[in-house]
């Protein structure tokens, strides 16, 4: 019995080989800008926050961004990141008030 199971395992194992030969993974659809809508939501959402919670989204935005040697950053991230520079830097105009 133990060989019977070790050749299914081993014809299972190599036709999944041969269909993965076959069949092709889809394609990711390409990544769109960001809308003009979208970057006044998140401009508007990120202005509700405090200092701190700002800087800390911006940071993360900009580690979305950060050049890779196997990618570029997604056109959106770029753009959502300069959506939350435009809000830290109304919040500290703010505070110099």
């Amino acid at each position: 019995m133990p060989g019977d199971l070790e050749r299914e395992s081993n014809r299972l194992i190599a036709g999944k080989k041969a269909i993965d030969q076959w069949v092709e993974e889809p394609k990711s659809p390409e990544p769109l800008p960001a809308t003009p809508e979208e970057l006044q939501q998140l401009y508007e959402l990120v202005s509700t926050v405090d200092l701190p919670r700002a800087e800390f989204l911006y940071r993360q935005r900009w580690e979305a961004c950060e050049l890779k040697p196997t990618r570029l950053p997604l056109q959106s991230d770029t753009q959502y990141l300069g959506t939350n520079w435009k809000v830290l830097d109304d919040m500290r105009k703010k505070q110099e008030m």
